[in-house]
């Protein structure tokens, strides 16, 4: 749970957290789009089961998506385009394990931020 919002974390939460330090006093660039971690109901279980901090998780894909898609309209608000990135099993959790990661959230965050740029950059 993001306790400083009341939301559940949906696995975009450091990305806002990042876009909400950008407002400091020095001028800096703002992203123009960040990756959100993105689950399709079909696999929200057992991607939930695998996660070490599934307790931050709601209980079900309809009340994920709900925080998600509140998320994602915060952002785009901000002026940052939002990128969704399906997260599947399979894929995330050999991610993890190729770099020795916990499959958390803050996994989830980079996960989605590395698919962003490798598709900006080709």
């Amino acid at each position: 749970m993001d306790t400083a919002r009341g939301m559940p974390d949906t696995g975009a939460v450091a990305c806002y957290s990042a876009l909400r330090a950008m407002r400091v006093e020095e001028p800096m660039e703002r992203p123009r789009r960040v990756g959100m971690a993105w689950y399709e109901a079909d696999d929200y279980s057992r991607l939930r089961a695998m996660m070490q901090d599934a307790d931050r998780l709601p209980a079900r894909h309809e009340g994920w998506l709900i925080s998600a898609e509140q998320l994602e309209r915060e952002v785009a608000r901000s002026g940052v385009a939002v990128v969704r990135v399906r997260l599947t099993p399979d894929a995330f959790l050999a991610w993890c394990e190729a770099r020795d990661l916990p499959a958390d959230g803050a996994a989830r965050a980079r996960y989605a931020s590395e698919a962003v740029a490798q598709a900006e950059t080709g």
